[in-house]
């Protein structure tokens, strides 16, 4: 061992040069072998359940979007249903209004014919009849 005389020689020497002697301080380890606080434990279950937390919101967010876009198929998918009806009920209006068919109908299944010569009645505007039209009826309906 050396004096304290050396010794306060030898440091002077090498604070003269840039080396510090003094002892470091060792830094008090935890008791536990991994080395983790309880305040670092606490943080970090805070953060895994937060991360936790993002993620479940994150699978309920994905799962709704799924719902929604399942009922807007379903909904185009009715909607193409209704359009194709649409579109058969109009080639049926269209056909229905064409002259030739509303004959053919007249004709076919009422029976009716074109009038003859002898069948046309001529009206003109200043004739009257001695009763209303409805009380005539009603007249030939109770006779």
């Amino acid at each position: 061992m050396i004096t304290a005389k050396q010794w306060y020689e030898q440091q002077t020497n090498y604070t003269k040069y840039g080396f510090d002697m003094k002892p470091r301080a060792t830094a008090q380890r935890p008791k536990n072998s991994s080395g983790v606080t309880a305040a670092d434990r606490k943080k970090l279950m805070f953060l895994v359940v937060v991360a936790g937390l993002i993620c479940i919101g994150i699978i309920i967010s994905s799962a709704y979007a799924a719902s929604v876009a399942f009922t807007n198929n379903q909904l185009k998918e009715q909607n193409a249903a209704l359009q194709s009806e649409v579109e058969t009920l109009e080639i049926k209006i269209q056909s229905a209004n064409n002259i030739r068919t509303i004959e053919e109908k007249a004709t076919g299944e009422l029976g009716m014919v074109y009038p003859e010569g002898e069948q046309y009645v001529v009206l003109s505007g200043e004739e009257k009849t001695a009763d209303d039209f409805g009380s005539l009826l009603k007249k030939q309906a109770f006779q």
